[in-house]
């Protein structure tokens, strides 16, 4: 039987040129060795899988590539990735030996299971991403890839656009929105909300079963052309009911994990339960009441969604359970009273997260503050912009920028200051998205404060910062001043004949903070363990939110605002 071979050209329409270079033909050849092997193997054996076979030799060696040369598409997709779901990979436990700039086995597993899950005309089901054979297959192509890792030679003109294109990676990325019942939708929406009770996601084992549901509860006519027949080669779907219409997903429901899902696959769960074991938890439940009920368990740590974080602060204190809150503790004041009493006399400790008191910048700030290096502090100025704003629909849930964004830098005014705010003025506008306008909020402000120390302070916030996450400030005061700058992934500088340019500050908060979510940590155990003060307890959850509501009401009145008129 004649050797199948990948020739030059699908190597060089992989990287979009015509020109061969000087790297290519040992990749090619890389991907030419790993034929025969995939060739073999069981799950992309045999004649009519030859495409698919050079498919994943050539992505392989475009995989190689990439990460020899420590860019190209594979980077920019695993930290786009960790940028907007806070880790490299989808699917996969990431120890500590995933290395983002060296080959790794989940790196293999992902880039066969995207292979075998194509989108677009192609698409026939999606592959169980932990399949037996997929993960061995894997092991077995890494071990290659590994050994051949420190041979390879590096590229300088890396394929672009050959895993996920650019142009999908820029884009804005807008959640679902989600569909609620007695609001305005279209028939389809109305009818599905009443036959789930309100639910907006079904689950359905056979294109009958969901024929049947088109014909009965959403009225459709029963004529084999108005059921979709397309969709009769699937075995199982998930309907999702939001505000514009209805999505249908075929071949996923065994993968969601949704206690009214019978066609959720145990095994993975299982599977979830084991890595995270292997991490070190001892434990995993579904429930926070299981939490709170183990008489073993002393500390609790919540990150749910906000409206639930002064419910849960509450049972938690109840259960005798020491409490790390994430910010903020609750939008409403009186809720946050609650906390505060349940937790009087209780002796526990109670802790939130504004997690930049711990970073190293600020940490420095504070300290020239406290030390006397400026003397007394006449004026501090904070910028905070993100780097893209957020969806209208969060803005609606989210209490709006002075309570979601600006309360950390409400936070950090106190903090470089070291007293409270007294009064708060506002100037706000909509400049950087209309549709969060419409939601009831302003993504852009300037806010002066007066301290009860005597400085003044202004605070500059942006939903949108296209350069990157902008977190500065600046300490001025009777001896001097301290100032802090971005963080950038290297303090490289290129100096040419095309001007002299540095790196983008750190994309977001994940990278620019992962440090100070773990010094947070260590300070609430500590504090724990020694019996001494949190660093930051339920007072100062307080405080900002008084500030946060303060500057609302500037917004509304169009005049400055004493906390002190903030109702407590």
């Amino acid at each position: 039987m004649k050797q199948q071979k990948i020739y030059m050209q699908a190597w060089l329409d992989a990287h979009g040129r015509a020109k061969v270079v000087n790297t290519d033909k040992w990749y090619l050849d890389f991907a030419n060795q790993l034929l025969p092997l995939v060739a073999e193997s069981y799950i992309y054996g045999g004649k009519d899988m030859e495409e698919d076979q050079k498919q994943v030799a050539l992505t392989c060696a475009l995989y190689l590539e990439d990460c020899v040369a420590n860019g190209g598409n594979w980077r920019q997709f695993i930290h786009w990735h960790q940028e907007n779901y806070g880790r490299y990979l989808p699917f996969y436990t990431l120890t500590d030996e995933y290395l983002p700039d060296e080959i790794n086995r989940e790196d293999v597993v992902f880039l066969l299971w995207a292979i075998n899950s194509p989108v677009g005309d192609d698409f026939d089901g999606v592959e169980n991403p932990m399949d037996a054979d997929l993960l061995e297959f894997a092991d077995v192509l890494y071990n290659r890839l590994d050994a051949a890792f420190e041979l390879a030679p590096i590229s300088d003109y890396l394929a672009t656009d050959w895993l996920l294109e650019t142009e999908l990676m820029q884009k804005k990325r807008m959640p679902l929105p989600i569909a609620l019942p007695g609001e305005k939708m279209p028939a389809n929406v109305e009818r599905f909300l009443e036959a789930s009770k309100g639910e907006p996601l079904l689950y359905f084992d056979s294109y009958d079963a969901l024929k049947f549901f088109f014909v009965q509860s959403l009225k459709w006519e029963d004529e084999e052309d108005s059921l979709l027949p397309d969709l009769k080669e699937f075995d199982n779907f998930v309907v999702f009911a939001n505000p514009k219409g209805l999505l249908i997903g075929p071949d996923v429901a065994p993968y969601f994990a949704d206690k009214r899902n019978p066609l959720y696959n145990a095994e993975l769960a299982e599977e979830a339960d084991k890595k995270a074991k292997a991490a070190g938890a001892e434990y995993t439940t579904k429930d926070y009441k299981d939490i709170l009920a183990d008489k073993d368990i002393d500390a609790v740590i919540i990150c749910s969604s906000t409206d639930t974080h002064s419910p849960i602060s509450i049972e938690a204190i109840k259960a005798g359970k020491h409490v790390f809150c994430e910010k903020p503790i609750d939008h409403d004041v009186d809720k946050i009273k609650e906390v505060i009493k349940t937790l009087e006399g209780t002796g526990l400790k109670y802790q939130v997260g504004f997690n930049r008191r711990f970073d190293h910048n600020f940490e420095a700030a504070q300290r020239a503050v406290v030390n006397g290096k400026i003397g007394a502090p006449h004026i501090i100025k904070i910028t905070s912009r993100d780097p893209e704003p957020p969806s209208a629909e969060y803005v609606k849930v989210s209490g709006g920028m002075f309570l979601d964004m600006t309360i950390h830098d409400f936070d950090m005014v106190r903090f470089l200051a070291g007293c409270d705010a007294e009064e708060v003025y506002v100037q706000a506008a909509n400049l950087v998205d209309p549709e969060i306008g419409k939601a009831g909020d302003v993504d852009t402000a300037i806010i002066t404060l007066k301290m009860e120390n005597g400085a003044l302070a202004v605070i500059d916030n942006s939903r949108q910062a296209v350069y990157g996450y902008d977190q500065r400030a600046e300490v001025f005061g009777s001896k001097g001043m301290v100032a802090i700058k971005n963080d950038s992934d290297s303090t490289a500088v290129i100096s040419n004949e095309d001007g002299v340019t540095g790196e983008k500050p750190q994309f977001f908060f994940l990278e620019r903070y992962m440090d100070a979510y773990g010094k947070e940590m260590v300070q609430f155990i500590d504090a724990i363990e020694n019996d001494t003060e949190t660093p930051l307890g339920v007072e100062d959850g307080l405080k900002p939110v008084l500030m946060g509501l303060a500057a609302k009401k500037s917004v509304e009145e169009g005049r400055p605002v004493k906390i002190s008129e903030i109702e407590f």
